[in-house]
């Protein structure tokens, strides 16, 4: 985990303490200390971002189509083009590529 540790980092210091992320899997929650929801229904592919995050609140989403530590978290293409397309990035680390974008 420790190469994310600058991402995680990031999200505690720049995200309020009931913010959401946006993340296909377990471990974010855990290393960042943010409640988590699923994007999209696995199954499916249902598209959830907007409709959840008016729910939620303050809410980001997590992209780093490289993280085979938890590969289940790797974005289908069709969710991650609304996502690059809908939402602001507000986080970029260029050695581990993730990206965070900011919902609301």
């Amino acid at each position: 985990w420790e190469p994310y540790d600058k991402d995680y980092r990031w999200i505690m210091d720049n995200t309020g303490k009931e913010s959401t992320v946006f993340y296909l899997g377990q471990c974010l929650s855990y290393n960042a200390k943010r409640y988590t929801a699923y994007p999209i229904v696995p199954l499916t592919g249902e598209y959830l971002i907007d409709k959840k995050s008016k729910e939620l609140g303050e809410s980001y989403v997590w992209v780093n189509q490289n993280f085979n530590i938890e590969s289940q978290s790797i974005l289908p293409k069709k969710t991650l083009d609304e996502v690059e397309k809908k939402y602001m990035i507000v986080y970029s680390n260029n050695q581990t590529k993730t990206r965070i974008y900011r919902v609301n």
